[in-house]
C-alpha cells in the first residue's frame, strides 16, 4: 500500500499560491488533455485529468488536487501531461490505489463538513472507544456496508470527491 503522507506534506508546504483554476485553464488549451471537476461530486476536491476525443474521455490520466499543488497519475499518462505539470509547480506521483497517509495530513486535503477522516486501526489499539463517534461509523458501516467516512489507513481518491 502507498503511504502519501510525505508527498501529501511536501504539496501543503508548496501549495501557498497556488491556483487550481489557474492550472485547469492551462491543461484545457490543449486539445488532447481535459482537466474537469467530476459530475458526480458534489462539491469535488479531486479535478479529473483525461484525454479527450472533443466528446468524450477516451484515456483517464489521474487526478489533480483543487486545494494545493498535487497530483496523481496513471501509468499511462503521457509526457507531455507530466512536463506541463512541472512547468506548473505541480508535484506528481503515481497513483497506486489504495493509499494511506497520516490522518491529519490527510484531513488537510478532505472537507471537513462532509467527512470525518481517522484511521480505522486505531480502533484495534484501543484508541477509540466505543462511545466515540468514529467507533459508531464503523459499526454502521459494518452493518449496512456504507462507508460515510475516510480510513486514512486504506483510502482511494475517488472517496474524497462524493
Amino acid at each position: 500500500m502507498k503511504d502519501c503522507t510525505d508527498f501529501f506534506t511536501e504539496a501543503i508546504k508548496q501549495g501557498e499560491e497556488y491556483c487550481a483554476e489557474d492550472v485547469q485553464l492551462f491543461l484545457n488549451a490543449y486539445d488532447e488533455i481535459a482537466c474537469e471537476d467530476d459530475d458526480d461530486a458534489l462539491e469535488p476536491n479531486w479535478l479529473l485529468l483525461y484525454r479527450t476525443d472533443g466528446y468524450d474521455c477516451t484515456d483517464f490520466y489521474g487526478y489533480l488536487s483543487i486545494q494545493y499543488p498535487a497530483a496523481f497519475l496513471t501509468a499511462q499518462c503521457p509526457q507531455l501531461l507530466k512536463e506541463i505539470l512541472q512547468s506548473q509547480h505541480i508535484l506528481y506521483t503515481l497513483l497506486e490505489e489504495p493509499m494511506c497517509c497520516d490522518a491529519e495530513i490527510l484531513k488537510r486535503y478532505a472537507p471537513q463538513e462532509r467527512y470525518k477522516v481517522f484511521n480505522e486501526d486505531a480502533l484495534v489499539s484501543g484508541e477509540i472507544s466505543p462511545d466515540d463517534e468514529r467507533f459508531q461509523l464503523v459499526l454502521y458501516r459494518l452493518e449496512t456496508g456504507y462507508k460515510c467516512y475516510i480510513d486514512a489507513g486504506d483510502f482511494r481518491l475517488d472517496e474524497m470527491n462524493r
